[in-house]
């Protein structure tokens, strides 16, 4: 009979391993989606899409509250952008209160 800790770290690889079969079938999924994209004459695909409403307004939420540093890291991790480039899109966010 196996251990509590045995079934763990089965339930945990097998999590491991539909994770990775996950991320596998999302890469193919966007490699389609990018020759598709292509081939239809629209040019390269950004890396990463803009960000949607409630992902800015997550920003601003923190941007409102004080929390600058969370909002410079969420936007970051949002946009994929830098640290400037961040800062400068937070700029023009906290124009807008």
């Amino acid at each position: 009979m196996l251990s509590t800790w045995a079934k763990v770290a089965r339930v945990e690889d097998h999590a491991h391993f539909r994770i990775d079969a996950l991320h596998r079938r999302i890469q193919q999924l966007e490699d389609h989606v990018r020759r598709l994209h292509e081939h239809a004459g629209l040019g390269p695909l950004p890396d990463r899409p803009a960000p949607l409403d409630h992902e800015l307004e997550a920003v601003r939420g923190l941007l409102s509250s004080g929390r600058e540093q969370e909002a410079l890291q969420l936007h970051r991790d949002i946009t994929g952008q830098g640290e400037e480039e961040s800062r400068e899109a937070l700029r023009s966010l906290s124009a807008g209160f």
